[in-house]
């Protein structure tokens, strides 16, 4: 009996030690060691898997190129973006979007969190190549869009805060 005892005071104190550490025991059933879950354990809530995944642990993508954050990312990006310096045309970002763009507007027309991805460079890109490949898709990511960005290494991983 008292190792029974011994044995539930420490679960009890290991969990709430996991608690206080913001380990979310919620969707924890898959998680790797560098703390990636898949969509799946988050029930498809796609906000959470986000912040969970790219910015709670974006220090497992920062310094390391774009294509290790697509091959953990199981949303497919609609859409993406240029951020450009327009005064000496070099690109500092891109931007991913989950849905199109009338489907954003209407969530933030409703205050819904719209799930934007900026992905800041380490090294900004000094060339008209990825605007040709942009104009080209009409902003649609495509395999072209990928090979082109999947070795620019990552700065920084942010998500827009619509403050709704």
């Amino acid at each position: 009996m008292k190792n029974y005892i011994l044995i539930m005071g420490c679960l009890f104190i290991t969990c709430c030690g996991m608690q206080n550490r913001g380990i979310n025991l919620k969707y924890n059933t898959n998680m790797k060691e560098d703390g990636y879950q898949p969509l799946s354990d988050f029930k498809n809530d796609t906000i959470s898997y986000i912040k969970d995944n790219f910015i709670k642990h974006k220090s497992n993508y920062i310094g390391k190129e774009i294509k290790n954050l697509l091959n953990d990312l199981e949303l497919p990006i609609k859409i993406y973006y240029l951020g450009i310096d327009p005064n000496v045309e070099q690109y500092y970002y891109i931007t991913f979007q989950f849905y199109n763009d009338s489907e954003v507007d209407d969530k933030v027309r409703n205050k819904v969190d719209p799930l934007i991805l900026n992905i800041f460079l380490e090294n900004p890109v000094k060339t008209t190549i990825p605007l040709s490949i942009y104009k080209k898709a009409n902003k649609n990511w495509t395999k072209d869009a990928s090979e082109f960005w999947e070795t620019q290494k990552i700065k920084d991983i942010e998500m827009v805060n619509h403050k709704f």
